[in-house]
């Protein structure tokens, strides 16, 4: 129940390489001209900037409060 079958591992990895370089290149082009896009033009592109602030200090406040935790209980066990 517990075990995983090698068949499942190939299949797995089989799924990242069968992305062609075509593929890969052509959604990185596409991501980058939306990038240069929001930054040229900001006023047009709102609703995108502040859904990736959001999503970029949502993700903050886990990495934020665990290094908090951990600066704490070094500071605890020096004292």
């Amino acid at each position: 129940m517990g075990r995983i079958c090698l068949f499942d591992i190939r299949l797995f990895i089989d799924l990242f390489e069968s992305q062609s370089y075509d593929a890969i290149e052509s959604r990185n082009d596409r991501f980058e001209d939306m990038l240069f896009d929001a930054i040229s033009n900001p006023t047009a592109n709102l609703r995108n900037i502040y859904f990736g602030l959001l999503m970029g200090i949502s993700a903050c406040i886990p990495t934020c409060i665990h290094i908090s935790m951990f600066l704490r209980a070094v500071y605890v066990n020096k004292r």
